[in-house]
């Protein structure tokens, strides 16, 4: 049997008011926790300058940056850093990472481990509903996202027909892993 990976989340932006991605991270996190435990692995969350304000098990290491949300562009160059410390910390500390997992855009660069990551909607690209800056870049965004992502994570079927549409360079990489809300 393989060994379970080492997973850091980054979860600068969970620290943010109450939405469905944090709602879905608050179902996920625990349960990832577990499975990655009885494998053998681990998982950690890279908090934001706003800690993360759901329950998380004690097994899952929080480590702290002073990262905020917003405005994004300089959400990625901090997060793109905090990242690479906290790795370099992981590797010098004996307890490396096998992976990161973001589930914002602009995803973190430079990256001394494979990354994935999960695409909750394609608003940046729903031309009606999104900010101009948003539209301007969005696709671009995704575009390199969904390029340099190991796999790509989408809520729901629905979802997983559209980015392989938008993004047909990434459509092997796309898989299905539901928002695991239990009501």
């Amino acid at each position: 049997m393989t060994k379970a990976p080492s997973v850091l989340i980054s979860g600068v932006c969970l620290g943010q008011p109450a939405g469905g991605v944090r709602r879905h991270n608050a179902q996920l996190l625990p349960r990832l926790a577990r499975r990655l435990e009885a494998g053998g692995g681990r998982l950690a969350v890279l908090e934001g300058r706003v800690p993360i304000t759901f329950d998380l098990p004690e097994s899952i290491e929080r480590i702290p940056s002073r990262v905020h949300w917003l405005p994004a562009p300089l959400r990625a160059v901090g997060e793109s850093r905090a990242l690479a410390e906290a790795l370099s910390q992981a590797n010098e500390s004996g307890r490396p990472f096998d992976l990161v997992h973001t589930a914002h855009q602009p995803t973190p660069t430079s990256l001394a481990v494979p990354f994935t990551l999960t695409i909750h909607d394609l608003r940046s690209l729903d031309l009606n509903r999104a900010p101009f800056v948003r539209r301007l870049i969005g696709g671009k965004v995704l575009h390199r996202a969904t390029s340099e992502a190991a796999r790509i994570f989408v809520v729901s079927k629905w979802m997983q027909s559209r980015v392989r549409g938008e993004f047909p360079h990434a459509a092997d990489k796309v898989q299905v892993v539901g928002n695991g809300v239990d009501h």
